[in-house]
């Protein structure tokens, strides 16, 4: 009798075992969900920091060019947001109100952005305003920028510096009684 017992149980073993993957199995519903992404073009640019001074005159030793001073010659910083399609860059230019006056000339350079993103790249030198300037024309200060975000803080961004030095090429030209007030407009352009 052992024999017929273990003949009848190896069959049953065997179609309970074939059943349990259909009883276990993995029930799967497909579904098709649209998600729509619109991205708008950004650009958004803001200068932080103190206004710059300079002075020309002071003490030179006799032969040499009148000293330039700074009141305040610490950077201010561009801080921008852009948002491109990756077929396109911006850059930033600079643009003055109007020329220095004859006998000096101003130097704009950017330093390295912070942020997140294609922030740029500075143009190495930086750009020179000089007496014939015109004014109101841009001259690019970075260059390559992406979809990025500089930074709000208040060091955060692009540095931009600023030098006055004597221009010897118009140095003959300078005058004494000259006091101007000259104002740099930052853009964020297309390139």
């Amino acid at each position: 009798m052992i024999r017929k017992s273990t003949f009848l149980t190896i069959p049953v073993v065997a179609l309970v075992l074939a059943l349990s993957p259909m009883v276990f199995a993995d029930e799967v519903a497909t579904s098709t969900i649209d998600v729509a992404i619109d991205v708008t073009a950004v650009a958004a640019i803001t200068v932080t920091g103190t206004n710059q001074s300079f002075t020309v005159g002071g003490s030179p030793a006799a032969g040499a060019l009148p000293i330039v001073n700074a009141t305040a010659n610490v950077p201010t910083y561009l801080q921008y947001t852009s948002v491109v399609p990756t077929t396109e860059t911006r850059a930033v230019a600079v643009q003055a109100d109007a020329a220095v006056p004859a006998g000096l000339k101003l130097n704009i350079r950017a330093g390295t952005p912070t942020g997140d993103g294609g922030v740029g790249t500075p143009v190495a030198g930086g750009v020179s305003i000089g007496s014939t300037y015109v004014g109101a024309t841009d001259l690019t200060i970075i260059t390559g920028i992406t979809s990025c975000a500089t930074g709000t803080g208040a060091t955060q961004g692009a540095p931009v510096y600023y030098t006055l030095a004597i221009d010897e090429a118009t140095f003959s030209n300078l005058e004494t009684t000259t006091t101007q007030t000259i104002t740099l407009t930052f853009t964020l352009v297309g390139s």
